[in-house]
């Protein structure tokens, strides 16, 4: 990562991740290596979940819930490093995404982005797509590992619209 000389740069772009600069959903494609139960459990959450929060009205109680029951049931599963990585192989980054990274570094304007997803989800392929340079700051859930078992998240690292003005 690149640190700056100036105190505060006079730009910042901010990006969010799922379906902004990739085409998927990372929960989506980690399902795709948990157990049917799993699988099951998770889709219950979606449909606990989603409809309020596209109706708009989801407590910050919930949001929170919607990113980490997930988390939870990734724990419960004995989800591995390696599963993720093999689950999210696959992802591309949408069209022009690249050329835009490149072009912001070139540029010196710093670009973070802001994801109610996880940040190794996120680290994960960004690296696979070797943009991980023009990425200067991830907020995202945080997952605690350990010798590569999720274990669940640091808490505190849960960004949700309450609190993305924050990061």
């Amino acid at each position: 990562q690149r640190r700056f000389c100036m105190p505060q740069p006079s730009h910042v772009v901010v990006f969010d991740f799922d379906g902004t600069l990739i085409p998927d959903i990372c929960l989506s494609l980690i399902n795709k290596v948990l157990s049917p139960d799993s699988r099951r459990h998770i889709d219950w959450l979606r449909e606990k979940y989603l409809p309020k929060l596209f109706a708009g009205n989801l407590t910050s109680a919930e949001a929170i819930g919607l990113i980490t029951s997930p988390i939870a049931v990734y724990v419960e599963t004995g989800l591995r490093v390696e599963k993720i990585e093999e689950a999210l192989s696959t992802v591309q980054l949408r069209h022009g995404v690249r050329e835009t990274l490149e072009w912001l570094w070139q540029c010196e304007i710093p670009v973070a982005i802001v994801s109610w997803g996880v940040a190794q989800f996120i680290e994960t392929i960004v690296k696979r797509q070797k943009v991980e340079k023009y990425i200067d700051r991830i907020y995202a859930a945080e997952l605690a590992v350990k010798n590569g078992l999720v274990l669940g998240y640091r808490l505190g690292s849960v960004v949700i619209d309450q609190n993305k003005g924050d990061c």
